[in-house]
């Protein structure tokens, strides 16, 4: 039986958000076979294919969310699901009262409507004292905002499995991002040739922003310790092509700037491999490395505390996971570009993993699924 989802966020792309794109993604997914509606900002946006639009939220204005509980309450959706980041609805990840009064407003005004909470982030991560500080009001507000939910999807394994400790007596589910950027695979010497990059030496990727979470710092060694014959292009998609380029040495360094989504693929068919080591570890929310998995493009990246089962378990078969410590992510990297047989391998193994895991439509039907079974789920201990 088909449902009626609708979907609250602030920004839809053209906005550069990546949570915006992963709201035009889901909502185009759901809608092969549900109606779908998405509640956004008054900004510019796109349309999204099979999706009903309703730009009514007016962010960081003294009743920016007043017009959301009549929008809800006329569309009578069986679910509305709230996409979450501290930082979405509050300038800086400051508090956003009006955010819990406006679903607080929703819950009581529209009971046979359920609330699914789809938490992106947490509090940011504690590198600074500022960042300490957050928490303060970030984990309360998740809180709240959690009871208000009926049911409560997170992102990464870890996060769902630590809050259930918290005994919010809610459902929850881990529900992975997918690439925010369409399968766009070319061949290697045909996707150079339309880059101008050299042929005959190995193309490094790096995507993304400039975020202190990112290891730059150890692509920077793992290049530096590279065999002085082995000369390299740095192929970097984005908008923090100067920074980056300060922070990670290379021969050739390639700044691509921002790309186009539907480009984006171009691009990675380049790479020889990815480089993606993060702070605390890769997890089912990096965005930038499943576009690189999506594509089939080996990749190193880092483990730690955020880093779920199901990532774990394919450590070493569709991607490389070191230790997040410099020698040995340094040593994955030259060991991976030393083993062209692996490489193939490995991104063969990449693409299957992807699409057996984080397709758009796979994610839906999850989604939908932990709906349908509600409220059977079996509630957080």
């Amino acid at each position: 039986m088909s449902m009626h989802v609708a979907i609250l966020f602030p920004k839809l792309p053209p906005a550069h958000d990546a949570i915006g794109e992963h709201t035009a993604w889901l909502a185009q997914a759901l809608a092969a076979s549900h109606r779908v509606t998405v509640i956004t900002g008054q900004g510019p946006h796109g349309e999204v294919p099979g999706v009903s639009v309703q730009p009514v939220i007016r962010l960081h204005e003294p009743e920016g969310f007043g017009a959301v509980p009549e929008t809800v309450a006329a569309l009578r959706p069986d679910w509305l699901v709230v996409q979450y980041n501290p930082f979405s609805y509050a300038r800086k990840g400051l508090p956003s009262p009006a955010l819990i009064r406006m679903l607080a407003e929703i819950r009581r005004a529209n009971p046979p409507t359920r609330m699914l909470l789809l938490v992106h982030e947490v509090h940011p991560p504690l590198l600074a004292p500022k960042l300490f500080a957050m928490t303060a009001w970030q984990i309360p507000q998740l809180v709240w905002l959690a009871r208000l939910a009926d049911l409560v999807a997170f992102t990464i394994e870890p996060w769902a499995q630590h809050f259930r400790r918290l005994a919010w007596g809610r459902p929850s589910i881990t529900l992975p991002v997918g690439s925010n950027v369409p399968l766009h695979k070319v061949a290697m010497t045909e996707a150079r040739r339309q880059l101008g990059l050299q042929m005959d030496q190995p193309v490094i990727g790096i995507f993304g922003t400039d975020h202190p979470t990112r290891r730059l710092d150890f692509i920077d060694a793992a290049l530096r310790g590279l065999p002085a014959a082995e000369a390299v292009q740095v192929l970097y998609i984005g908008a923090f092509g100067a920074n980056v380029r300060k922070r990670v040495m290379a021969g050739r360094f390639v700044d691509a700037g921002r790309v186009a989504a539907a480009d984006v693929g171009l691009y990675f068919s380049a790479m020889d491999v990815y480089l993606a080591p993060f702070r605390r570890g890769v997890s089912t929310r990096r965005g930038s490395f499943l576009t690189a998995l999506q594509h089939g493009i080996p990749t190193v990246s880092t483990v730690g505390p955020q880093t779920g089962s199901l990532l774990r378990a394919a450590a070493g078969e569709a991607y490389v996971l070191t230790s997040e410590a410099e020698p040995p992510y340094s040593a994955g990297v030259r060991a991976l570009l030393a083993a062209p047989e692996r490489r193939a391998a490995m991104g063969a193994a990449a693409a299957a993993f992807y699409h057996r895991h984080f397709d758009w439509p796979l994610l839906a039907s999850k989604l939908i699924a932990a709906c349908r079974a509600f409220p059977d789920l079996p509630v957080t201990p």
